[in-house]
């Protein structure tokens, strides 16, 4: 599939990325009930049909950076293949596995350890950095200091009664290093960047500096509201650029990829992307900014509103979305009205086999999602058996996302 949008580094020098490695922290913690995390780890989501870390390996690439170390967790058999040596990317990848947790800190100086560079650009596996990274490494080094942290701004907020509280900074997760300073992250532990590196190199006398950068310079995968925010954001951008991305034809706002099979009377309004190997049914609407992925099937008289869809999800005649995530083959019933909704398939019951291997901790590594570049997939036979579906109904809380009560939207066939 096509490449993410640039990141605003296309004309950056190699005296700039001379001796800087990048450094991606793609070992996330899940968001407890949401059932994305159970389907995929966060890092690999896909955003304007290409995951969200592919969007940082990007950019490191595009500033002339030519390795880097992607630090994971029990995630990192996933994200190893599918970005295995990081051809896909232009980098030289290798990878540093988080058994202990030992926080941000703790992973940079890790894979700093088997790294002979003497600066470390870090960026964090779920923000789509943005930034200009001439500038960033031109004022790291023009301070002289030890660490920049890219932050944002947090304007004033009213407070009850009229009261305003101050600005503060909240870190963007982006990071510029040297080697020196990761020097003073002990060996073993948890260490984060905020509250335990930055205390130390003050108490050192190490200069850390604060750039400051607008919010939509590093938009993040936080949780699945903002999944939702960001993938509406980059499908709008990858309409607007020219020209379209290789293998998709414009259709007034819609890119459609070449292999999708559209019926005449289908309808596209706003910006919409149509992956590979979907079909579009008769009086069909797709209502942007919206993102349908690769071998999706909207039935006849469907409508599908602002909404993300993974890969071979499945919506059925006259069914209606609003604001919704489909994860891969998640299926919607006919006439069917889901608004503010998480959609996941049911995953087939284990025998007794898979079950003991799993207590065992002989785990599979999940197999490739088919949104991510490579050829050959196609959708399953129409007249393959349906298995349950389950349908997470929302519950907008502020920290914890999307989240709710799981009901069965579907009986076995």
């Amino acid at each position: 599939m096509h490449t993410p949008f640039g990141g605003g580094s296309q004309n950056t020098t190699e005296v700039l990325a001379a001796g800087v490695e990048g450094i991606v922290l793609a070992g996330v913690h899940a968001w407890g009930d949401c059932p994305l995390e159970r389907e995929l780890c966060r890092p690999l989501f896909p955003v304007a049909g290409y995951p969200v870390i592919g969007h940082a390996l990007h950019w490191l690439a595009d500033a002339g950076i030519q390795k880097a170390k992607v630090c994971a967790n029990s995630d990192t058999a996933a994200i190893r293949g599918w970005l295995g040596g990081g051809d896909a990317v232009g980098l030289a990848l290798k990878y540093v596995e988080d058994r202990m947790p030992r926080g941000p800190a703790g992973c940079a100086r890790d894979a700093a350890t088997e790294s002979v560079a003497e600066l470390f650009v870090i960026v964090e596996g779920t923000v789509l950095p943005q930034l200009d990274m001439d500038r960033l490494l031109a004022a790291h080094r023009g301070s002289g200091a030890a660490l920049t942290v890219a932050a944002v701004v947090e304007g004033d907020a009213p407070r009850r009664g009229g009261e305003t509280r101050p600005e503060r900074l909240e870190p963007a997760g982006v990071y510029v290093v040297s080697r020196a300073a990761l020097e003073h992250v002990p060996a073993t532990g948890y260490q984060d960047i905020k509250e335990s590196l930055i205390p130390r190199l003050h108490a050192a006398g190490q200069l850390v500096m604060t750039y400051i950068v607008g919010a939509s310079a590093t938009p993040r995968v936080a949780d699945a509201v903002s999944y939702l925010a960001v993938s509406k954001w980059a499908v709008e951008r990858l309409v607007a650029e020219e020209p379209a991305p290789a293998g998709y034809v414009r259709l007034g706002e819609a890119l459609i990829h070449e292999s999708a099979r559209l019926h005449a009377r289908a309808r596209f309004i706003g910006p919409v992307l149509i992956g590979p190997h979907c079909r579009i049914e008769e009086d069909a609407m797709v209502v942007g900014p919206a993102t349908v992925g690769e071998g999706c099937v909207i039935g006849r008289q469907a409508v599908v509103c602002r909404c993300v869809l993974w890969t071979g999800c499945q919506v059925r005649e006259g069914a209606v979305l609003d604001h919704c995530i489909l994860s891969d083959g998640a299926a919607v019933e006919p006439n069917q009205t889901l608004r503010e909704s998480v959609c996941v398939a049911e995953q087939p019951r284990r025998g007794w086999r898979e079950r003991i291997s799993s207590l065992l901790g002989r785990r599979q590594a999940r197999a490739l999602p088919s949104h991510t570049p490579r050829a050959g997939w196609l959708p399953p036979a129409a007249s393959q058996p349906l298995s349950p579906r389950v349908v997470i109904k929302v519950d907008h809380e502020e920290t914890d996302g999307l989240r709710g009560e799981a009901v069965i939207a579907g009986e076995e066939r």
